[in-house]
């Protein structure tokens, strides 16, 4: 029984994974990279409130980004709000721990103007990333479809043909 249910999580895992093989899974890698690597650089320099802040900012990404990949279809609408999205939570958390900086005492003063630093390179080169995604969505969505049904040569178009009485 315990052999099934592994089975069916490891099935379900990878069909969803599977099935998000989009800008908005690129997104989400992102947030949650960015979330882990704060914590490892802010690791017992943030307070609890402050930590406590920075989840519910990464769950209200996640919340968006997954509500987006349901509601909105791949385009141009869709892909400026997966950005915008990534952007504001990354430029919330960067802006966060740097309003800390000045309050910190000197000895954590240091080690938190580094992890601004670094989490704003991530930043930049995720932010980089995620449009390159974007594109090739974009890209793929410029495609025109193929007509389900072939048209006889003989036939006018139907913009053109008399309609259905003259056939």
């Amino acid at each position: 029984m315990l052999k099934y249910l592994v089975l069916a999580a490891a099935i379900l895992l990878a069909s969803n994974s599977l099935a998000r093989a989009d800008s908005v899974s690129k997104a989400v890698d992102i947030v949650n990279n960015f979330n882990s690597e704060t914590e490892t650089l802010t690791k017992g320099l943030l307070s609890p409130s402050l930590q406590e802040q920075l989840a519910g900012e990464k769950a209200g990404a996640l919340n968006a980004l997954d509500t987006l990949d349901w509601t909105e279809k791949p385009g141009k609408r869709r892909s400026s709000l997966v950005y915008s999205t990534v952007d504001s939570y990354t430029a919330k958390v960067i802006d966060s721990i740097d309003e800390v900086v000045l309050e910190s005492p000197p000895s954590s003063r240091e080690a938190l103007q580094n992890a601004v630093d670094r989490l704003s390179s991530l930043k930049t080169a995720a932010m980089r990333e995620l449009n390159e995604a974007l594109k090739a969505e974009a890209r793929e969505q410029d495609r025109t479809p193929v007509p389900l049904i072939d048209r006889s040569p003989f036939e006018a178009p139907p913009e053109e043909a008399p309609g259905i009485w003259f056939r």
